[in-house]
């Protein structure tokens, strides 16, 4: 596009010596392809270097051998992508060549640059929109596409072609977004003039606003390239930086404590009778594990923390969870609710905790679906004389799929897990398997909730797959259990979860992890030492990772600014040789060189800068659509989180990309003398 409007003279001179439509075209692809073929050969040569010594330095560091060649493949899609972007690139100046005037063409002594521009053609002369049809077919396509692929990949677990389609509906929908936020660039570009160039003169900063709107057309392709690429990266910046926090969330959300301290060692353990061999089948599995460990001593535990003078000022609170009711029972079973009605029934997990667990915890991860509000928490309320009987607090997810509501009675069953799976088969009617029931109690519900710390509880809907929790004070969790099995010495704790005073440094919370790990519950068997887990230890993990990708963002957001300032170069060197004439009108008005320079910059760095602030926008836009709708089935909350650092990077770059690309064009007139602008204008 930049060498049709600086070849305007040229290309004329070529059509009226004879020079057809197809010598036009002819000339313009040899002369994109000329461009493209040095670039790609070098791209080639680069990239098989720079793979060979990623590849050396990543198998020399993990001892895995490593394919230090670039794949035929690779080579293929870089050759189409190379030499199709410049066929592309090339079809906007074949028809803005072919549709110019040959008088036009030639005509250098009047400006090309025209700030308002009124056509006028007659009905039967109008040319059929063969662009816009184009565009039409191109994304009606796309869209039947999505509507019998989507549906195919999802059906078949096409991750691949789910993985593209996702891709490409992205990329339309940041496109899309930043082609509706040209409508508002003028308005944009006079918000942010007054912004960053407030002490500017309002003569220099009203002819930069005003260049602006002259070269809009020229300055449209640079806006799209800048504001499109910047688009994606915040979006990728934004979605794996809130990921990176929920994850954080998740985590607190599974433990609901500074440290966990288990019975077993963490990565021992199991799943229970048959659960791998049950999850593959597709069939119910048992918790049931008769050789499970637990915090044998809980008192001996706790007084290493609390009876220590170094710790005891520290620690908030202590409080205490069961093992699953399923790992412990005497015999493999399930645990089930039911409504009375016996039509809807759901596997669940009950566990007893103790009535402080939720003291302390951050009340943002503690979301209720339906409650009454007291001054106690929904789990103390378990402990008061508010329900009669056995009482628990249940998911939402299970309240939508019953249509529940507060304080409803629901039946418990505890059936032996054998009649679960019939020996390879379901049972035939609900009312047989009621029959095997060992245990069945009646449950008033006290409170559902959305989510809670350490206590699995789904926002939104139940899945097969997903065992909610069932949180029930530590009474009732042992007249659930048999007779000779349900009196408080028998009690197997599976988690003691400690809770920090604010302060705490991390220092003194790993002196507490080491310390809490060296006890052994039985002092001559070094396996029996307790399992501990650390909130900061996991959190250190997060913290370098979400580092490492922030430096890598910024460093991908300084190369594509790279990239797109040579089109902004290119489009400023034509904006400034366009108007020789205006500027040597400008400077014998009385205008310096150095305001007019200030003119070009500035006009550069408005364009930068806006092209940027849309980029950000949408794709923090899209970031937070995408990430809201997958934290609302996890019930999470959803940080706000602004890329300050790419922001701040964006702004740098501007004022360095705009003054590299418009001040030596300027200077290269402005140095020259009044008379001489005006003769070579």
């Amino acid at each position: 596009m930049i060498s049709v409007d600086t070849r305007t003279f040229e290309i004329g001179i070529l059509r009226m010596v004879g020079l057809d439509r197809l010598g036009v075209i002819g000339v313009l692809i040899a002369q994109a392809l000329l461009y493209s073929i040095p670039g790609w050969i070098l791209g080639i040569i680069l990239g098989f270097v720079g793979n060979f010594v990623v590849m050396y330095i990543l198998e020399d560091s993990s001892s895995v051998p490593l394919q230090k060649l670039m794949p035929v493949l690779s080579i293929v899609i870089s050759t189409l992508i190379a030499f199709g972007i410049s066929l592309i690139a090339s079809i906007l100046p074949i028809r803005q060549a072919l549709s110019q005037n040959l008088h036009d063409s030639i005509d250098v002594t009047h400006t090309k640059a025209s700030a308002i521009m009124v056509t006028i053609e007659r009905a039967e002369a109008l040319q059929k929109p063969w662009g816009l049809l184009l565009s039409g077919i191109i994304l009606t396509g796309i869209g039947v596409g999505v509507y019998f692929f989507m549906p195919l990949a999802m059906l078949s677990m096409n991750m691949m072609m789910l993985s593209i389609l996702f891709f490409i509906l992205l990329t339309m929908i940041l496109i899309s977004l930043i082609m509706l936020a040209l409508n508002v660039e003028f308005l944009l570009e006079r918000l942010l003039a007054v912004a960053f160039l407030f002490w500017e003169a309002r003569a220099v900063k009203t002819l930069a606003v005003k260049n602006l709107g002259a070269h809009r057309m020229r300055n449209r392709k640079t806006t799209l390239l800048f504001s499109i690429s910047l688009a994606f990266i915040v979006f990728v910046n934004v979605m794996v930086s809130i990921a990176l926090s929920m994850i954080d969330t998740m985590i607190y959300m599974e433990r609901g404590c500074n440290l966990d301290v288990r019975g077993q060692p963490y990565g021992r353990g199991g799943g229970g009778t048959n659960s791998m061999v049950m999850s593959l089948l597709g069939m119910s599995s048992t918790r049931f594990n008769p050789t499970v460990k637990y915090i044998e001593n809980p008192k001996a535990v706790e007084d290493i923390l609390m009876k220590n003078d170094k710790f005891k000022d520290k620690v908030l609170t202590i409080s205490w969870a069961t093992h699953k009711l399923e790992t412990i029972y005497p015999s493999a079973s399930r645990t089930q609710v039911a409504n009375q009605g016996r039509s809807h029934a759901f596997y669940h997990q009950i566990v007893g905790v103790s009535p402080n667990i939720l003291e302390g915890a951050n009340h943002n991860y503690v979301q209720m679906g339906k409650g009454k509000k007291t001054s106690d928490d929904v789990i103390r309320q378990l402990y008061t004389h508010s329900f009669e009987g056995f009482s628990a607090v249940l998911s939402n997810g299970l309240r939508n799929e019953m249509g529940a509501d507060l304080g409803q009675v629901f039946m418990v069953n505890i059936v032996p897990f054998s009649s679960v799976t019939g020996g390879g088969g379901l049972l035939e009617s609900m009312a047989e398997f009621l029959e095997n029931s060992l245990s069945r109690r009646n449950l008033t519900t006290s409170s559902y909730m959305k989510a809670l710390p350490f206590i699995n509880m789904p926002s939104a809907t139940l899945s097969l797959s997903d065992d909610p929790d069932v949180p029930v004070s530590i009474p009732t969790y042992l007249q659930l259990l048999p007779d000779g099995y349900g009196d408080y010495e028998n009690i197997k704790y599976e988690h003691m979860f400690v809770k920090l005073k604010k302060g705490v440094t991390r220092e003194e919370e790993v002196e507490m992890y080491d310390e809490l790990r060296s006890y052994r519950q039985d002092p001559e068997d070094d396996q029996s030492r307790l399992g501990v887990w650390s909130y900061q230890n996991v959190l250190k993990f997060i913290q370098q990772a979400g580092d490492i990708i922030n430096i890598a963002f910024m460093a991908i957001t300084i190369l594509v600014m790279i990239l797109c300032f040579f089109s902004l170069m290119s489009s400023m060197h034509t904006n400034v040789m366009e108007q020789q004439k205006e500027i040597g009108i400008m400077r014998a008005l009385g205008l310096t060189a150095f305001q007019l320079l200030r003119v070009y910059v500035e006009e550069a760095f408005i364009l930068v800068i806006t092209a940027a602030f849309m980029g950000l926008v949408v794709g923090m836009l899209v970031g937070y659509m995408l990430i809201s709708q997958m934290s609302s089935l996890q019930g999470l909350p959803v940080p706000f989180f602004f890329p300050w650092e790419l922001a701040l990077i964006m702004i740098a770059m501007a004022v360095v990309t705009s003054i590299l690309s418009a001040a030596q064009p300027a200077y290269s007139v402005m140095r020259k003398s009044i008379v001489t602008v005006m003769k070579s204008a």
